[in-house]
């Protein structure tokens, strides 16, 4: 569910008061044609895959409709998972021959594994994403995914940063490398990516916060000191924390009118759709470290 959808979901429940005028303006019917939908674009990522004779075992992910597994036939970097998220902000509303020229290039930075590119310690990102993301498609990524348990059923997954797509970072592209390093080194990669943060205030006690031009790291905001500031300035009387999908961070005025029913209510709107939901739970900060709300039954 886009910012859009989100905006459109807080009339009815009578949370809208106020929208500023950052947010965006409706998409023009121009920029609607094309690829609509990440399930359409990946449609047709996948059907290029397989003519393409660069890719075997191509395989969409049944979990997660913006992703497709598969493997180079030259069997470099072993099993990959793409995610056309980001492709499709490129190509929606672009004319046929220009939206299949970006999926060419899409596909083509995944053919072969570009020595000394996966290794550039700019690009590893300590991201945010559920337990659940491991296990996808009936695989199981623990064994070559690089993680640590966060709060709740989040885990902090440490991801490489390509032209095109979030990748899980394999535990042969660290540098030996130890957690707590890629811990550090995440800190402050994710700075570079503050200045993008684009903050749409929904009233007074309600902020949808996503990181412009890279929605699927805005999860890694819940690790960031500087948004939990940020967060506190504006809620000074505490918040509370939603992470319902992976593109944007919501945060709750803890002492709003019935402010945890409120952000309950909210969330619970986002687990009526099975798919892309990332965390069902409200979080805060206590001690410094993200935790699960104790809501009552």
């Amino acid at each position: 569910m886009k910012l859009k959808q989100l905006l459109k979901l807080l009339i009815p429940l009578g949370l809208l008061v106020a929208v500023p005028l950052a947010v965006s303006s409706p998409v023009s019917a121009a920029q609607q044609q094309g690829y609509a939908t990440v399930e359409q674009l990946a449609a047709a990522v996948e059907k290029r895959l397989r003519k393409d004779g660069r890719f075997v075992d191509i395989k969409p992910n049944p979990d997660d409709p913006a992703q497709i597994d598969l493997s180079r036939k030259n069997g470099e970097g072993g099993r990959i998972r793409i995610d056309v998220t980001y492709l499709l902000d490129q190509v929606r509303g672009l004319p046929p021959a220009e939206a299949g020229e970006a999926i060419e290039t899409f596909i083509g930075a995944f053919a072969t594994l570009q020595e000394g590119y996966t290794s550039d310690p700019a690009r590893i990102f300590a991201n945010v994403r559920s337990k659940g993301y491991l296990m996808q498609s009936g695989g199981d990524l623990t064994k070559r995914a690089v993680f640590q348990e966060l709060a709740g059923d989040l885990i902090v997954l440490y991801q490489m940063d390509e032209p095109t797509a979030l990748r899980t970072l394999d535990r042969s592209e660290t540098g030996g490398r130890s957690l707590e390093e890629l811990a550090e080194l995440g800190r402050k990669n994710l700075k570079e990516q503050i200045k993008k943060v684009i903050e749409q205030r929904i009233g007074d006690d309600v902020s949808v916060f996503e990181i412009d031009g890279n929605a699927p790291l805005s999860a890694a905001l819940l690790l960031s000191d500087w948004f939990h500031g940020y967060v506190a300035k504006r809620f000074p009387g505490g918040y509370f924390l939603g992470v319902p999908e992976r593109d944007f961070v919501i945060a709750f005025n803890k002492n709003a009118p019935q402010g945890l029913q409120m952000a309950r209510q909210l969330m619970d709107e986002f687990t009526k759709d099975d798919q892309n939901i990332m965390s069902p739970l409200l979080y805060e900060r206590r001690g410094g470290k993200l935790a699960v709300v104790h809501e009552p039954i």
